[in-house]
């Protein structure tokens, strides 16, 4: 009902809310309900006008963008809406599964735990428009039909409800944020090795530097959002190349064309600074109280980690994650001191003499390249 109400207001641009209830055929109550929820998830804007309060779609949201051109793109389609292909659930379970593989009915049922008959009625929509065809022959293989420009988008759409990405609805809010100009989602959540206590590291890059107060609506105790400006962003680069590269290896949620821009940037390298700002931070790592100390610990060897990667030419979204694992066991431990543990101060001194040996390597390979 959520889509449905949406799409009504993507074709009409505003409603009020008792409009959009007598075109849903429901009670005012429930047309409120759904706005509300619309408008928490970032898809809907509420503004008054003298005594009406109207709704109208987010445009500024990626998800609203997408699904504002695929209900374009499925007026070619007539009688479909673009429900008919994104709800219920199962359409979007089993189209979800033909993204990469051609599949058997057989492994489909296998995957979604769908019977024959449920399976078949989801896929009856996108084989009427040629988005899935059917092989010929006794064991019949359903695969995706990608050159049509409807694929594209509807697999846009169904990624925001079967991605993977933790917090998804968390960041759809932020992509929907129209001081937000770009969003990306890099390590352990787009590289298979998250788990239910794993953080969402994203970088969001703002219009203006006062637009960085925006962190304060997103909180979540799971999600480090770095938050840069234009300039701010460069500056990180300058002194933080790394950073760049990984959130372009990430999953970019919104101005592609702007992180990609950034790569192109001639940026002269000198790490020396950094290095000399860690180990300023490790001098004075027992001023700070246990729950700010592992914050910074965890800044520290993510830092040190990618420093040394990069220099040595083997940095990738992969290859970080594999080795803060392997070079750094104890840094999941430092979750659980920001959340209220009693800090291990051997588990400290161990961090530390590792951090200290990865920019000593990092120095000397840096020693070699002048």
């Amino acid at each position: 009902m959520k889509l449905l109400a949406l799409s009504h207001l993507i074709l009409s641009g505003s409603k009020s809310v008792g409009d959009l209830a007598g075109i849903l055929g429901v009670s005012n109550t429930y047309a409120s309900q759904l706005s509300t929820a619309l408008v928490d998830a970032g898809f809907v804007v509420k503004e008054r006008k003298g005594k009406k309060v109207l709704v109208h779609p987010n445009m500024e949201s990626p998800f609203v963008q997408n699904l504002s051109k695929f209900t374009v793109m499925v007026g070619a389609y007539p009688p479909y809406t673009p429900t008919d292909f994104l709800e219920p659930e199962s359409k979007r379970k089993v189209i979800w599964q033909l993204k990469d593989d051609d599949i058997t009915i057989d492994e489909l049922r296998t995957r979604t735990g769908y019977s024959r008959t449920a399976i078949y009625d989801a896929l009856r929509p996108f084989t009427k428009v040629g988005l899935v065809s059917i092989s010929r022959g006794k064991k019949k293989v359903y695969s995706m039909n990608k050159s049509l420009p409807l694929a594209e988008l509807l697999l846009q759409l169904i990624e925001f409800f079967e991605s993977d990405i933790d917090l998804r609805p968390l960041l759809e809010r932020i992509s929907s944020d129209e001081k937000v100009i770009a969003l990306s989602v890099f390590g352990s959540q787009i590289t298979g090795k998250r788990d239910r206590l794993s953080d969402v590291d994203a970088l969001a890059i703002v219009k203006s530097p006062g637009d960085r107060n925006i962190a304060e609506r997103y909180e979540h105790t799971r999600l480090q959002l770095n938050i840069y400006s234009r300039k701010g962003i460069i500056q990180l680069i300058k002194r933080e190349p790394w950073f760049l590269k990984l959130a372009l290896e990430g999953r970019i949620l919104k101005g592609s064309d702007f992180l990609e821009g950034l790569e192109k940037l001639s940026i002269i390298v000198d790490l020396t600074e950094n290095i000399a700002e860690i180990k300023r931070i490790l001098e004075v790592l027992d001023r700070p109280p246990d729950s700010k100390k592992a914050r910074i610990m965890m800044y520290c060897i993510r830092t040190a980690v990618a420093m040394k990667l990069f220099v040595d030419g083997r940095l990738s979204q992969e290859g970080f994650i594999n080795e803060l694992s392997r070079r750094y066991p104890e840094f999941e431990s430092y979750r659980g001191y920001i959340e209220g543990s009693k800090i291990n101060k051997r588990t400290i001194r161990k961090s530390k003499d590792k951090i200290l040996e990865d920019l000593e390597n990092v120095e000397k390979k840096e020693e070699k390249e002048r």
